[in-house]
């Protein structure tokens, strides 16, 4: 098929993609204004590109040097997470091959966010008041809140659940040894608590 002037082969050309493909070429900006997909992807046998080659994509680009930037690795991650809450995925050898592979942008307080594999040091951050106070200590992976709800399945897949603030911290209150009593609110509290001894 002629895209942008060359002959491709069918083999490497992609239907679409929400990423660049090395070695791939997307057809549907050329051919969908036509109404073609159906002879494309259904007679020519054209992919459109699935989860799991996002995956092994971002997976090859960690694993070769220097070809892979921090926002190009964000903005992949993003889209394996938007895309797995609408695709299953049949085979999942590509999740532990990226497991292996420096994709995920790690920061510690306000230093550049280098990639690191899944097996690196670091927490993720689920909750505001832990995020603050970890921040400048803690080597955090470098997405806000709202992007790690949107990540949630990529990071259970991988086995990352483990790693959230919100599971390893432990909120402790502690009374003085000599506490003073205050009456005002003691007797505030014994108001409002009075539904719960009917």
């Amino acid at each position: 098929m002629l895209v942008k002037g060359k002959w491709c082969a069918p083999s490497r050309c992609l239907w679409s993609s929400g990423i660049a493909i090395l070695d791939k070429v997307t057809v549907a900006g050329i051919y969908g204004e036509f109404k073609l997909e159906p002879l494309f992807v259904g007679h020519l046998k054209v992919q459109t590109a699935d989860t799991a080659m996002i995956i092994d994509e971002l997976t090859k680009r960690a694993n070769a040097r220097n070809a892979l930037t921090v926002d190009e690795a964000k903005s992949i991650i993003q889209e394996i997470a938007r895309m797995m809450q609408t695709e299953t995925i049949r085979d999942r050898s590509c999740f532990q091959r990226l497991k292996r592979a420096k994709f995920l942008p790690v920061s510690i307080g306000a230093t550049k966010p280098t990639l690191e594999d899944s097996s690196a040091e670091f927490v993720i951050a689920d909750h505001e008041r832990y995020s603050e106070a970890f921040k400048p200590l803690a080597a955090l992976l470098d997405f806000s809140l709202e992007e790690v709800q949107v990540l949630h399945p990529l990071i259970e897949t991988l086995g990352l659940g483990s790693r959230y603030l919100s599971r390893n911290v432990k909120e402790v209150s502690e009374l003085s040894a000599n506490p003073d009593r205050n009456d005002e609110l003691t007797s505030e509290l014994q108001s409002r608590a009075y539904g719960f001894y009917w």
